[in-house]
């Protein structure tokens, strides 16, 4: 468990702070992915040709380049890209994230976003090949620099494995709290 300590003879910080990364990446790719499912939804919807030709379009794109790719693009991208994909569909404005909330419960898609979050938070991994170091990253570190490869690449599982149940507590308060009444 030396491995673990923090301080300057163990490993125990960075991993600390890779997890706090791993949570912040997570929680940007659902706020991102919210804000894509309010442009192209409704053009997926529309009656119109060619705003339904542009929805299906970005679908079939996305489902059809890996996951890896589009982190490239966004990284590379950055969010000026994503703001100017917004301003060409004309969406400045705030959105108020407890109205979200309760209107997702109402119609009862919680349980949806639930399993969204879980396949994002394991796809964070992915993000470690742009040199961000969140859990994945910070294993491999710790793994080079030890010899150790065994002991941090399941020490990351259990990371994972972790949140994985801390996010299911929280999900299934927020799902108890907003169902009622329903």
């Amino acid at each position: 468990m030396e491995l673990l300590a923090f301080g300057k003879t163990g490993w125990g910080d960075e991993l600390f702070y890779a997890t706090l990364m791993t949570i912040a990446v997570s929680v940007t790719a659902m706020f991102i992915g919210f804000f894509f499912a309010l442009i192209f939804t409704p053009l997926k919807l529309s009656k119109f040709k060619t705003l339904n030709f542009i929805g299906n379009f970005y679908t079939t794109v996305i489902r059809g380049v890996p996951e890896l790719l589009v982190i490239y693009l966004f990284f590379f991208g950055g969010s000026g890209a994503i703001m100017y994909v917004a301003s060409i569909f004309g969406y400045f404005e705030y959105i108020e994230i407890n109205a979200f909330i309760t209107g997702a419960a109402a119609i009862g898609i919680i349980p949806n976003l639930s399993n969204v979050w879980q396949i994002t938070l394991k796809d964070t991994s992915l993000i470690s090949v742009t040199g961000l170091v969140e859990i994945m990253r910070q294993s491999y570190i710790a793994a080079g620099s030890t010899r150790d490869p065994l002991f941090f690449y399941s020490f990351a599982a259990v990371l994972y494995l972790l949140l994985t149940y801390l996010s299911m507590k929280i999900i299934n308060r927020l799902e108890a709290k907003y169902s009622r009444g329903y």
